[in-house]
């Protein structure tokens, strides 16, 4: 981390401390994992000398799991976008999505939730 800030190349920081064996997850979950859980925001299990899984508590599972979705809606965003702006550098005529739903037997119906529709 430089400057206080992560990278998306860089891996997340840990401490010996938050290591698990794996052995101790199963035979000792509540008195290896759980204390570990409760002071530090994920924990790393290790077969052997290998890091293997990644144990964090579920409310910031969830977290970062919408992260991850809102991400992914950001991306396609951006794509979107560049096509657009592509589209209206070059001078090309971009296809409606009524045309291109038509051409593939799509119905708004199977859309509902993916995509916000106009009256059009």
């Amino acid at each position: 981390m430089a400057g206080g800030t992560a990278t998306m190349a860089s891996k997340p920081p840990f401490t010996r401390d938050q290591i698990v064996s794996a052995s101790d997850v199963v035979r000792n979950w509540r008195s290896r994992v759980e204390p570990k859980l409760r002071e530090f925001p994920y924990i790393l299990v290790f077969s052997g000398s290998d890091p293997r899984t990644t144990i964090l508590p579920y409310d910031q599972f969830e977290a970062l799991w919408q992260k991850a979705e809102k991400a992914a809606e950001l991306e396609l965003e951006l794509e979107v976008l560049a096509r657009v702006l592509q589209a209206a550098v070059s001078g090309e005529q971009l296809i409606p999505l009524a045309d291109v739903m038509k051409e593939f037997g799509i119905t708004p119906d199977e859309l509902v939730g993916d995509v916000e529709m106009d009256d059009e």
